[in-house]
């Protein structure tokens, strides 16, 4: 039995973590199941969600929303150290921009601050789906909402090919 304070509030913290895990574990697998599928065999693109690294990847966005800032000539760069997933981002209407989050098998999130070419600082956060183009690049569909701003919308973004 845990009898310092200190030792107790460290081993709370340690389930608590653990059942935000399972609990988002879970919810991923409830919205990956499709009726007559077995519940306890994710679909391929829960596994491949779980394989994709975002560490060095440059994406431009492909689509945005009408609320959006981000477009074709803003340029992220992501690292990923374990799920810490960040970026910087800068271009078209977007001087600066920086987002951190993590990854987790339900997908990415974070939270967003940018400076745009008319000195505003604005701020939100983000859920985003992971997968794959058909020709193998990374694709994020990320589903954003203003903090600092109105609205929402949904962003489509994809790997820059290498040799560019």
């Amino acid at each position: 039995m845990l009898r310092d304070p200190a030792d107790r509030a460290v081993g709370a913290m340690a389930i608590y973590v653990e059942n935000e895990r399972l609990a988002v574990l879970t919810s991923a697998l409830r919205r990956a199941h499709q009726p007559g599928r077995d519940l306890f065999c994710p679909s391929q693109e829960l596994r491949l969600h779980h394989l994709i690294s975002l560490d060095g990847i440059r994406m431009r966005v492909i689509s945005t929303a009408e609320v959006g800032v981000v477009e074709g000539d803003t340029l992220f760069t992501f690292t990923q150290e374990g799920s810490v997933v960040s970026a910087h981002y800068s271009g078209g209407r977007v001087r600066l921009g920086y987002l951190v989050g993590f990854r987790s098998p339900a997908g990415l999130r974070f939270r967003y601050v940018q400076l745009d070419t008319e000195d505003r600082l604005d701020s939100g956060c983000s859920e985003c789906e992971i997968g794959r183009t058909p020709d193998g690049r990374v694709r994020l569909l990320e589903h954003f909402q203003w903090d600092t701003r109105e609205g929402s919308g949904t962003n489509l973004f994809e790997e820059v090919p290498t040799d560019l």
